[in-house]
C-alpha cells in the first residue's frame, strides 16, 4: 500500500513539473503558437516583397503587424515579454514551435490543394 502510495506521488509530482504555470503576462502556447504561424506568414511576405524596397511597403507590413496583434488580442509588450520568456525555457518554448510548423503546413496544403 505504501509503494502504491509513492508510486501515486511520484507520477503526480512529474506530471505537476512536466505542466509548469506560466507566470503572469506570458502567452500561453496555444496562442502563441497561432500568433506565431501568422507572424511567419508575415514576415515571409514581406521577405519577398521588402526587394523594392518601398516605405508604402514598410508602412503596409506595421499596420499588417498592428492589425494582427488585434486579431489575436495581444499587446507588442506582452509577446515581447513572452518571447523573453521563452527563450529562458527552451523545454516549453519547443511543442510550440512544433505546433507553428503544424500550422503552417496545414495552409500550405490547403492552398496547395485549392489552387
Amino acid at each position: 500500500m505504501k509503494k502504491t502510495i509513492l508510486l501515486l506521488s511520484a507520477v503526480a509530482m512529474m506530471c505537476a513539473c512536466s505542466h509548469k504555470e506560466l507566470p503572469e503576462g506570458v502567452i500561453d502556447g496555444e496562442r502563441m503558437a497561432a500568433f506565431l504561424a501568422d507572424a511567419y506568414t508575415l514576415e515571409s511576405y514581406n521577405s519577398v516583397e521588402s526587394k523594392s524596397d518601398n516605405d508604402t511597403l514598410s508602412i503596409t507590413i506595421r499596420a499588417a503587424y498592428d492589425d494582427m496583434l488585434r486579431r489575436h488580442k495581444l499587446t507588442r509588450d506582452e509577446v515581447e515579454y513572452s518571447m523573453q520568456y521563452y527563450a529562458n525555457h527552451p523545454d516549453q518554448y519547443r511543442p510550440i514551435l512544433e505546433e507553428v510548423g503544424n500550422i503552417l503546413n496545414k495552409e500550405a496544403e490547403k492552398h496547395f490543394y485549392n489552387a
